[in-house]
């Protein structure tokens, strides 16, 4: 199991081999390569741009093993070809990609249109995903049947192809008391997203939408997350993958790089608490 923090808590305009270079300093070993709407993934310069992240995360001692593309409506197929060619280029197996959660300007609450709407967008990719070895992950997000570990779960049943799982958001999750040990007798997530917040705000739950400023990435213990039981139930359903940590704020450690330091040092006590029997 890598511990491995992404990329996104530097944003999108430093240069990534600078990126995996700090984070292989606070003490990560693994890498998740957020990737925007314009990277050089997507163009003609794509290998050269592979290689040099490769090469650098070589010498820092660390591999680039996710990544988190745009919402699978920004992008045409062609697009996200070219993105996982260069992504494999690099190490990286796995990829986030969200499903459609608004129509028409309208959060979707329907599950039936939500599965009429995803299903299609995402079986237009898997030719290309199995080409380049890439693994398509869904994710829970805050609204409508987005946000239901089990209609990701269901999703993954839908396609039914080894190059398509979940990851499960944590923090996500939270809002709306959702917990790892839900997940019990769902498909087993191919990954995490860890983060912290204070849980939604009142009726979030009912309405199945995710009121503003809940979704707040903080560092573990910054909020109200249990992750003593995050740790048990993680053994309980039989969690295969890494520790992606997705904690791209904080409301106490202001320097980037002390932050980390901080996250790293965190995630390695809340792994030292998952039961190994």
């Amino acid at each position: 199991m890598k511990t491995v923090m992404t990329t996104a808590v530097f944003g999108y305009d430093r240069p990534y081999d600078e990126n995996i270079r700090r984070l292989a300093a606070a003490g990560f070993d693994g890498i998740d390569l957020c990737i925007g709407n314009q990277s050089p993934f997507y163009g003609a310069e794509w290998e050269g741009y592979a290689k040099l992240l490769r090469d650098t995360a070589a010498e820092v001692g660390v591999a680039c093993t996710h990544s988190h593309l745009p919402d699978i409506h920004v992008l045409s197929p062609e697009i996200f070809a070219n993105a996982f060619r260069g992504l494999a280029a690099t190490g990286v197996n796995s990829t986030v990609i969200h499903p459609i959660w608004m129509q028409n300007e309208q959060v979707i609450h329907d599950e039936d249109e939500f599965f009429s709407i995803n299903l299609p967008l995402y079986k237009a990719l898997l030719p290309a995903a199995e080409t380049y070895g890439i693994k398509i992950l869904c994710e829970n997000l805050l609204w409508g049947p987005s946000l239901d570990p089990v209609v990701m779960s269901k999703l993954q049943d839908e396609l039914n192809s080894p190059f398509f799982g979940w990851c499960f958001d944590v923090g996500h999750a939270n809002v709306f008391d959702i917990t790892a040990a839900d997940l019990i007798g769902l498909n087993a997530p191919s990954s995490l997203h860890i983060h912290d917040n204070n849980g939604g705000k009142e009726g979030d739950r009912e309405r199945r939408h995710a009121s503003m400023y809940t979704d707040l990435h903080l560092l573990p213990y910054e909020g109200k997350i249990n992750w003593m039981a995050f740790a048990k139930a993680l053994h309980d359903i039989g969690y295969q993958g890494d520790f992606v940590l997705e904690a791209t704020n904080s409301d106490k450690i202001e320097d980037v790089d002390a932050r980390m330091k901080a996250l790293y040092d965190t995630a390695l006590r809340i792994r030292a608490m998952i039961p190994t029997e």
